[in-house]
C-alpha cells in the first residue's frame, strides 16, 4: 500500500513538473482508492486538473485594483451547506480560458460563474486528446475507468471546518497532516445539490486533498478497517437498493 501511494506521489509530481515546463495553467492530482494506495476490486482512479489562473477569496477586503488574475469572491450558501456561490469580483490582467466572460451567469447580486458551461467548456478541450462522455462533474474517458474533474482551488477552510482543526485529539492525526491540510484548503467542483438538478451557480466544497493526506497517514490497522469498510459498502450496502448512494466512501474515512 505504501509502495502504491508512494507511486502516484512521484507520478503527480512529475506530470506537474512537465505541464509548467511546457506553460499549462493546471496543475494534476491525482485522486480515488489506487492513489490512497488501495487496490481492491473495482478501485477507480480520478484525476483531478486544477486551474491555477483564476484566484478565489473569501471576502472583497485588500482586493487590489489591478489584479493579476480572475478574481471570484466566495459566497457560502447558509440553505446548501457544503456548497458555494462563485461572484465575479475582478477581471485580471490576464483572461482565463476556462472563466471567459460567456462562463457567468447574470443575476441582480451580480455575475455568477456557471457550473453547466463551465463543464462544458473542458469537455470541448478535453476532447481533443480523448473520447469522453459527462458524469457530472466529471469526464470518462472512452473505458470508462478514468474520471476527470476541473476545478477550483480555495486557499481557505470554509469557515465551518476551521475547527476541525483545533479539536481536541489523541495523537492522530498528527499536527503535520493539520497543518497541511489548513495550508492547502480545499477544492471547488462544477456541481450542485441533488436536490436542486437545475441549479447552476452552485459549486460542492471538495476535500479529496485532505481526504488522501488522512488516509496516508493511516497505520496498518487503520488501512486494513478502511478496507474492510469499503468492501462492506460496495458489496452490501450498494446491493440494497433502498440503502444505495445514501453513503459515500468519504463518509468511511
Amino acid at each position: 500500500m505504501r509502495k502504491r501511494q508512494q507511486l502516484f506521489m512521484t507520478h503527480d509530481m512529475i506530470q506537474n513538473e512537465i505541464m509548467l515546463k511546457l506553460g499549462s495553467k493546471l496543475t494534476e492530482i491525482t485522486a480515488g482508492s489506487l492513489a490512497e494506495g488501495l487496490d481492491l476490486p473495482g478501485s477507480d482512479i480520478d484525476i483531478m486538473y486544477v486551474i491555477k489562473d483564476v484566484e478565489e477569496k473569501r471576502d472583497e477586503k485588500n482586493t487590489k485594483h489591478q489584479v493579476k488574475y480572475t478574481t471570484l469572491v466566495i459566497e457560502t450558501d447558509n440553505e446548501y451547506p457544503g456548497f458555494t456561490r462563485l461572484r465575479l469580483l475582478a477581471g485580471g490582467e490576464r483572461e482565463s480560458y476556462f472563466t471567459s466572460p460567456g462562463c457567468f451567469e447574470v443575476t441582480r447580486k451580480g455575475l455568477y460563474l456557471s457550473v453547466n458551461t463551465f463543464v462544458s467548456i473542458n469537455k470541448k478541450m478535453h476532447h481533443h486528446h480523448y473520447i469522453v462522455s459527462s458524469h457530472s462533474p466529471c469526464l470518462l474517458d472512452h473505458c470508462q475507468n478514468v474520471d476527470y474533474a476541473y476545478c477550483l482551488r480555495s486557499k481557505y477552510l470554509p469557515y465551518n471546518a476551521i475547527s476541525w482543526a483545533s479539536r481536541y485529539r489523541r495523537q492522530w492525526p498528527p499536527n503535520s497532516v493539520i497543518d497541511k491540510i489548513k495550508k492547502y484548503g480545499c477544492l471547488l467542483v462544477p456541481v450542485g445539490p441533488r436536490i436542486l438538478p437545475d441549479c447552476n451557480v452552485l459549486w460542492r466544497l471538495s476535500f479529496s486533498v485532505a481526504e488522501k493526506l488522512l488516509v496516508h497517514s493511516f497505520n496498518y490497522t487503520q488501512l486494513l478497517c478502511y478496507c474492510l469498510l469499503k468492501l462492506t459498502l460496495k458489496h452490501i450496502v450498494y446491493t440494497n437498493r433502498c440503502a444505495e448512494g445514501l453513503l459515500c466512501s468519504y463518509y468511511l474515512q
